[in-house]
């Protein structure tokens, strides 16, 4: 009895041996996906690191994006006005350009006026030359045939 006691003892520490060699067997390999799982994590981590960097330049390329779009509306708001000036000049210039138009209009009329007055001056005045020659013509005929009579009248006056 002591003999299958002794055995019974035997096979309950072979048992127990290889229960301790089993779970020492599953602690190491615990132990050891434990370690991968730590790596896991760590890897997981710094790309969770890389991740929320990016995210932050990102975030810092979307307000330069703003800030280039508020630049840009208020850039686009001054070509209005300046572009809304130079339509009011334009037309300040079309009406300018009328009147200076409506003034050469009347600067040549004046102008028409002008000459047809002059030509009829010029017109009056050579008239006044002709009767003038005329008058001179008339006048010299006059005192050559007056001279020729006072010769006549000398001429038998000393006689």
């Amino acid at each position: 009895m002591l003999e299958k006691r002794l055995d019974r003892l035997e096979e309950m520490l072979t048992t127990l041996i290889t229960m301790v060699g089993s779970l020492n067997r599953q602690q190491q390999e615990m132990k050891s996906e434990l370690q991968g799982m730590k790596a896991e994590i760590k890897d997981m981590k710094t790309d969770q690191q890389e991740m929320k960097r990016e995210i932050q330049d990102m975030k810092a390329d979307i307000q330069d994006m703003k800030t280039d779009i508020q630049d840009m509306k208020a850039e686009i708001k001054d070509m209005k006005a300046d572009f809304q000036d130079m339509k009011i000049d334009q037309q300040e210039m079309k009406i300018d350009l009328q009147e200076m138009k409506s003034d050469l209009q009347e600067v040549k009329d004046e102008q028409f006026i002008s000459r047809n007055e002059s030509e009829k001056q010029f017109s009056e005045m050579q008239k006044m030359l002709t009767f003038m020659k005329w008058d001179q013509d008339h006048t010299c005929e006059k005192t050559v045939k007056n001279e020729r009579e006072l010769a006549q009248v000398r001429g038998h006056l000393q006689l």
